[in-house]
């Protein structure tokens, strides 16, 4: 138990990396061969530990390997969370979670899709649900709740619409309506086409059929701007070329993307 201790101490401290690399080898955690699943041995020690603190581990982990990859090892841990919790708030936070890496990792878009589905059914009665504070303590304003369990739009107790979670919700050029008006079209034309403000760029740079960036990246400090946009260029396409990396590598093994076996 010393060395359970030792571990919690090390997250308490925020020595996550330590942590987390001590506590995989000594709760003798490994991962299935597409990384994907989590697997827990039944004389593994972290079975001593309480609920709730093995689901603590399982999120520090997960946060861990979300910056610092391999991403996939964070889809483990969070679907492990989502799946053995029984706390609404907490089930939604980290199957979100989950699937937000599963949407970095090389999936099959019909497995994608199944997932979408899966959350939506699951969470269907509660979308208008007010968030707990601690999923949302970073938010100046309260949400009244989602208009979409994939976070397609939100609104704010004022009314204002809101592509999503991580936009600035004190941005007029970011807000895309209201209860009042309605939609409004123009600036919803602008985010839906936010490539348009890096147009020159865009059309040189080999990676732009695979730019993860979104309107946030665009619209820090309440404006939507070019040069916001571009000072992340160099984040996405080393993530899309890590992406190729890996694709290569699978694909030499035989990893068929296609039927969505490896």
């Amino acid at each position: 138990m010393d060395e359970i201790k030792e571990i919690f101490q090390l997250m308490a401290q925020e020595h996550m990396e330590e942590a987390v690399q001590r506590g995989i080898k000594y709760f003798q955690l490994k991962f299935s061969t597409d990384g994907m699943e989590l697997v827990v041995p039944p004389q593994s020690p972290i079975w001593k530990v309480e609920a709730a603190d093995r689901l603590y581990f399982y999120s520090v982990a997960g946060v861990y390997y979300q910056y610092f990859g391999p991403q996939v090892y964070a889809c483990a841990f969070f679907k492990d969370i989502w799946q053995a919790t029984k706390d609404l708030p907490v089930k939604w936070e980290y199957y979100s979670k989950y699937l937000m890496q599963c949407h970095y990792i090389f999936m099959p878009q019909a497995r994608y899709y199944q997932l979408h589905q899966s959350y939506n059914k699951l969470f269907k009665d509660i979308w208008q649900f007010n968030h707990d504070k601690q999923l949302h303590r970073h938010h100046s304003k309260i949400r009244i709740g989602y208009l979409s369990a994939d976070f397609n739009r939100c609104v704010l107790v004022d009314g204002k619409f809101f592509t999503c979670e991580r936009v600035d919700e004190e941005s007029s050029e970011l807000c895309i309506g209201d209860l009042k008006n309605g939609f409004d079209l123009e600036n919803a034309k602008k985010i839906l086409n936010v490539a348009k403000i890096t147009e020159k760029e865009c059309r040189e740079c080999w990676c732009y059929k695979m730019c993860s960036q979104c309107v946030a990246k665009a619209g820090e400090n309440g404006k939507i701007e070019a040069a916001n946009r571009l000072k992340w260029c160099k984040q996405s396409r080393e993530n899309a070329e890590e992406y190729i990396k890996n694709y290569i590598v699978l694909k030499n093994f035989g990893c068929k993307f296609e039927e969505g076996e490896a």
